[in-house]
């Protein structure tokens, strides 16, 4: 029983850990403007958040947002154009002290 709850355990944290994305410069290197959404996803992995769907002159806008460690405060964000890669920028949220 022990041995299953190990096992258990550390399948576990195995699984925890690959959901840490791997924003590194050689990463975020292969990115190139003009780029599919498919193909960001491709070199990114598939743990994104959809921050932003609108339409915008006839156009699809659609801002995919990545985050490196959960409960981290840095955020990527990829906007693109009617399927394709316009820009991408990083977003570091603030983290604010409330004293008593």
């Amino acid at each position: 029983m022990i041995k299953k709850v190990l096992l258990l355990a550390i399948a576990f944290s195995l699984i925890s850990c690959s959901a840490f994305l791997d924003l590194d410069t050689s990463n975020m290197n292969k990115l190139q403007l003009g780029m599919t959404k498919e193909e960001v996803i491709e070199i990114l992995g598939k743990d994104y958040a959809i921050a932003e769907k609108r339409k915008e002159n006839g156009n699809e806008i659609e801002i995919l947002s990545y985050q490196e460690y959960f409960k981290d405060n840095k955020y990527y964000l990829f906007k693109f154009n009617n399927g394709k890669l316009e820009n991408w920028h990083r977003e570091i949220i603030p983290e604010y002290e409330i004293k008593k």
